[in-house]
């Protein structure tokens, strides 16, 4: 793996060679996804040589070889966030949905599709996670909508709807 950041290194800074730099450096993290230096570094060599749509297929492979568990949700989560940074809501989207089709409390991914469809105006898409919030929240506890904190009576959610309906409207 030391290696692979040498030739790296050369490629960018002997040769001028960003995209070769980037190769090298993703083998690296292909051998030892663990290391944050690595990523860090990797990023930046994406952003010098515009490698960003191979940095997201990357962080798929990545995480496709880890399997399920913390260090694979990262590299989801880095992958619909690196989405979002091309402009791909429907990719990123798409990578939060399997984020939390993995698990539904993932309060994170929640949080990041939210902000995803506010800002991209999907209306029709966002009220789907308010519906999965006021899912998850059952009938006991406070419903988050959009900023709004309430605490619904036993079975009565129509208070959080309501407010997350005002400001929808």
């Amino acid at each position: 793996m030391e290696l692979y950041a040498k030739i790296a290194e050369i490629a960018e800074q002997r040769l001028d060679d960003a995209p070769r730099a980037f190769e090298a450096q993703s083998k690296a993290l292909i051998i030892d996804p663990t290391l944050e230096a690595t990523v860090l570094e990797l990023e930046r060599l994406a952003e010098l040589a515009d490698q960003w749509q191979r940095l997201g297929q990357l962080y798929h492979e990545v995480a496709d070889r880890l399997g399920p568990g913390d260090l694979s949700r990262a590299y989801r989560l880095r992958a619909a966030r690196n989405e979002e940074r091309l402009g791909n809501v429907s990719a990123a989207a798409s990578n939060y949905e399997r984020l939390l089709e993995m698990d539904p409390t993932d309060v994170e991914a929640l949080q990041a599709i939210d902000a995803l469809y506010r800002s991209a105006q999907r209306w029709e898409e966002l009220i789907g996670v308010f519906r999965r919030r006021i899912d998850l929240a059952g009938p006991s506890m406070p419903v988050e909508v959009m900023g709004f904190q309430s605490e619904p009576a036993a079975g009565d959610l129509f208070q959080g709807v309501k407010a997350g309906k005002a400001i929808v409207d």
